[in-house]
């Protein structure tokens, strides 16, 4: 079966995908409505809670202290990972098929 961007992006749920892959480091929901988790940051040795913020909704991320950030998960999976597009789009659509 092949999959969309847009497709993979739908199957994939922001909540879950970020509970399996930040192990713990988020603590509260903050924003406007609890749309977003705040916590540690892990692409710098973050010591600070609330620097690194995930939007609940659209999977978008940002740490205000190292400057990393990304509009979703597979922009999260690529930079936390240190993987190409392509491989990271093959390791996203094989988790969700």
């Amino acid at each position: 079966m092949s999959l969309s961007i847009n497709e993979l992006k739908n199957r994939i749920s922001p909540e879950y995908y970020y509970s399996q892959h930040l192990n713990g480091v988020f603590g509260k929901h903050t924003g406007n409505g609890w749309h977003t988790w705040n916590g540690l940051c892990p692409f710098h040795g973050d010591t600070k809670p609330g620097s690194f913020v995930v939007n609940r909704e659209s999977g978008a991320f940002k740490c205000f202290s190292c400057g990393t950030n990304g509009g979703d998960i597979l922009s999260f999976h690529m930079n936390m990972y240190n993987l190409s597009f392509n491989a990271t789009f093959r390791q996203l659509a094989e988790a969700v098929q």
